[in-house]
């Protein structure tokens, strides 16, 4: 069993010290402007499953660089998902949009769920977790001295730590399970090439519009090749699965 574990952790700092390697070697050539190289690199880390916001934000950059903007849009979005505090690729994300010739101008969602989107976003969903575990204790600490003190301003204090410590309990619960939810059960996806939308899951429907490389969209529902998907300015529509890779 000793054995075992030693192997396992001689494999362990072996694979570190190889992903730091590419890692090293992918940063050298973007410095070097060599962004084929780096985009080669960084997918090859992320094939061995190394995938972190950094990761994602710098093979972003690699396709920016290239003019793969669709891709660069997949990435950077899926960095933001990660990390989705980090102005950094807000800001890359935001003159990628500016870059490609979208016709689609976004419907904005309704003001309060625009800020609860922002406010569960100012923490991972790492953070929210120990929120969550913090306010707990928090809260069966507050109870157990109302109920075993004696002690009239002891308990007062207790019963407002207690109300205040479950509202913010329950604040930091739903706060984890949207971010949770947003990295794990998302349906959103971006279009990689140039393609086009119909009415229904057919090429003999009628033909809506073509979608230009980098467009965000919902994906609603599947049919055989086909998506159903709502774009971002809520227009419902179906489209071929070939050129849609989702976040």
């Amino acid at each position: 069993m000793k054995k075992l574990f030693l192997a396992f952790l001689l494999f362990h700092s072996i694979f570190i010290f190889s992903q730091e390697d590419i890692i090293n070697k992918a940063i050298e050539a973007y410095n070097a402007k060599e962004y084929g190289k780096a985009i080669e690199y960084y997918n090859q880390i992320l094939k061995d499953g190394y995938n972190t916001a950094s990761i994602y934000y710098n093979l972003a950059n690699s396709y920016y660089n290239t003019d793969s903007l669709g891709k660069a849009m997949l990435y950077y979005e899926k960095a933001l998902k990660l990390d989705p505090g980090n102005e950094d690729v807000k800001h890359n994300l935001y003159l990628t949009q500016r870059k490609l010739d979208s016709e689609i101008a976004e419907l904005p969602d309704f003001f309060l769920h625009r800020w609860w989107q922002n406010f569960s976003n100012m923490f991972s969903l790492t953070t929210w977790t120990i929120l969550t575990y913090f306010f707990t204790i928090i809260l069966v600490v507050s109870l157990f001295v109302f109920w075993f003190k004696n002690d009239e301003k002891l308990k007062t204090y207790s019963k407002t730590f207690a109300i205040s410590s479950l509202i913010l309990l329950l604040v930091t619960i739903a706060a984890a399970c949207n971010v949770n939810n947003r990295i794990y059960h998302n349906n959103s996806a971006v279009l990689m090439n140039r393609d086009t939308l119909f009415s229904a899951p057919d090429i003999r429907s009628d033909f809506i519009y073509e979608l230009n490389p980098g467009e965000k969209m919902i994906i609603l529902d599947s049919l055989k090749n086909w998506y159903n998907v709502e774009l971002r300015n809520k227009e419902k529509a179906w489209i071929k699965k070939d050129n849609i890779t989702k976040i």
